[in-house]
């Protein structure tokens, strides 16, 4: 059984308090016969100096956080913690792991952090770098540079990269990075969670006081800038303006909620067609999602394609997706969902005007998307797999070797 230590060095992640992906990843390499040892770069940090999470909107109320005078301080503070945490957390995972036997040390991608490759390094074993782009997305603060130098350092030293898209192996490739290296693990779903359930469907819309013959299109997720869920408003607008037997429901919070919020009582669609909720616990998004039939990606980045998408197709809703490539490479137009013009309310609200018209190309295209992701997006068939290619390359290199 091969050993790998798993860092997740981030100062907000923690044991009980980290992304059901990261969750899922290590559930999924232990299935495969992978012996992980996870250490979350929060767990060093006593509980009352945990930041709040990012997505909150306790987080985006914060006056200094609006204030452009202090972004070049906050920036330069926050970067000054992650230097002090990651020698912590080098200090901690040497204690604890220099002498155990490691066949791997895996590390997600945090500013700033690199205790994962200086423990590899000491150790002399291979390095894999989960590579998250844009990790450095402001321009002015005291240690930028350094921040930057640390990114292409850390992209140097590894031995193998791992990201989650296609468009983002193409962006390492540029960087002067071997093709041979970079390994693509598209974000996946666990289909059991994800089945859809009839009856937890039904008992959401009772509870939401939702017409049980309605065509319900769904949002849920964080209101960050990049999903651009005034869009999705916009075009609720549009199509609730003319169109009677259809429901919006938004789930989450985050910075635009209140935003989003606002523009949906302005425009008199709050609570008369469109439901606004709060976040809600993991456990509770598949009942969601089952009570939904249209699912929404108002907006994304360009470079990956989010792990949402996959788990609205498992729960064989219709899911609509803004066309950048990322995207494309997991929704195929009137295949197993549809593309639309990003930033575009107009295309959008037309697409699920011809949705809610159209009961039986809905199914078609739900039940595409469901067969697709148990063909090609479980956690086995991307991130399990990733890990016994890359354990796989290893041996092999190693038995080169020794035949010379």
């Amino acid at each position: 059984m091969a050993n790998i230590l798993y860092v997740v060095g981030g100062r907000s992640f923690t044991k009980n308090n980290h992304m059901r992906k990261i969750s899922e990843v290590i559930s999924v390499w232990e299935r495969v016969g992978v012996k992980v040892y996870p250490q979350f770069g929060g767990d060093i940090i006593r509980s009352k100096e945990l930041k709040e999470s990012f997505g909150s909107q306790n987080y985006h109320d914060k006056f200094y956080r609006k204030s452009k005078l202090f972004n070049f301080l906050i920036n330069s503070l926050s970067e000054f913690k992650d230097i002090l945490h990651n020698e912590r957390l080098y200090k901690k995972v040497k204690a604890q792991f220099f002498e155990k036997d490691l066949n791997i040390v895996w590390e997600r991608s945090s500013r700033l952090h690199w205790a994962g490759l200086k423990l590899a390094q000491s150790k002399n074993i291979p390095f894999v770098l989960e590579w998250k782009d844009h990790l450095i997305d402001y321009n002015y603060s005291l240690f930028h540079w350094f921040a930057k130098k640390i990114e292409i350092y850390k992209i140097k030293e590894a031995n193998y990269i791992v990201v989650e898209s296609n468009v983002l192996k193409n962006e390492l490739i540029t960087l002067g990075v071997s093709n041979d290296k970079i390994y693509v693990a598209l974000n996946a779903v666990n289909p059991l969670e994800f089945k859809r359930n009839i009856k937890e469907g039904i008992s959401i819309r009772n509870k939401y006081n939702i017409n049980k013959n309605d065509v319900v299109v769904g949002y849920l997720g964080s209101y960050a800038f990049y999903h651009n869920t005034e869009l999705l408003i916009e075009s609720a607008c549009k199509v609730l303006k003319d169109k009677k037997g259809v429901t919006f429901l938004l789930v989450g919070n985050g910075k635009h909620f209140k935003n989003c919020k606002r523009i949906a009582n302005e425009k008199g669609i709050l609570n008369k067609g469109l439901i606004m909720i709060d976040g809600v616990a993991k456990k509770e998004v598949p009942k969601l999602l089952s009570s939904m039939d249209i699912t929404v990606l108002p907006g994304s980045t360009d470079i990956i394609c989010p792990i949402k998408i996959m788990e609205y197709m498992a729960s064989e809703t219709v899911v609509l997706a803004p066309n950048y490539k990322c995207n494309t490479e997991v929704v195929i137009d009137n295949i197993n969902g549809l593309i639309f013009e990003p930033l575009n309310s107009i295309d959008l609200s037309e697409k699920i005007n011809d949705l809610i018209a159209n009961p039986i190309k809905r199914k078609k295209l739900s039940k595409e998307a469901k067969n697709y992701v148990l063909n090609n997006l479980t956690w086995e068939k991307t991130w399990g797999k990733i890990i016994l290619d890359i354990l796989e390359h290893k041996k092999s290199n190693i038995s080169c070797k020794d035949i010379h």
